[in-house]
Order: structure tokens, then sequence, then C-alpha cells
């Protein structure tokens, strides 16, 4: 496998793991990216071209996914924000309380 076959599957790897929300993992196999990408020569070979575009497109992949589960969490918390703030309304001696009547 050459250096850029191994920086392409690298990069599918990371999609995967993205996609299956392992994001620690990710953290983990970025650093073998790097290390890897580090020993490449500044300009590949014409024919390393297929392999350097799959593996940009791969990692393209995994940033939108990324962000796309950062956008679901935030709004999870948002959502969690106000079923607190709701809660709080209940306790009991607080300023505006609901009373409970029975």
């Amino acid at each position: 496998m050459t250096p850029y076959e191994a920086l392409r599957a690298l990069a599918e790897e990371e999609l995967e793991l993205v996609l299956d929300g392992r994001f620690a993992d990710v953290a983990a196999l970025s650093g073998r990216m790097n290390e890897l990408a580090a020993g490449l020569p500044a300009t590949p070979p014409s024919e390393a071209g297929p392999e350097l575009e799959a593996a940009q497109n791969a990692v393209r992949s995994a940033v939108a996914a990324t962000l796309a589960a950062r956008d679901a969490r935030r709004r999870g918390l948002r959502h969690l924000q106000t079923g607190r703030a709701a809660l709080r309304s209940y306790r009991p001696g607080r300023p505006g309380a609901v009373e409970r009547r029975g």
C-alpha cells in the first residue's frame, strides 16, 4: 500500500468513525493521519491524484457530519435548558411558583 492509499484509507476510516459518533476515536486517528501526511513530499506525484482526491472527499464528508452532530447536540442542550427552566417554576417557595392544590 502506498502512503497515499494509506492516507485515503485513514480518511475513510475517520468518516466511518464520525458517522458512528465515535469522536474520541477520531482524535487518535487524526494523529496517525497527521504523522503520515508529514512524511509526504510537498508536491505529490501525479499518480497520487485519485487517492488524494478520494481522501479529501472523505475528510470533507467527515467535517460536514461532525458539524451536523454538533448542531444536533446544541439543539438537544437547548431543549434541556428549556425543560429545566420549566421545572424550576414548580419549585415550592419560589416567587411565581405554581401552587399545588389538591
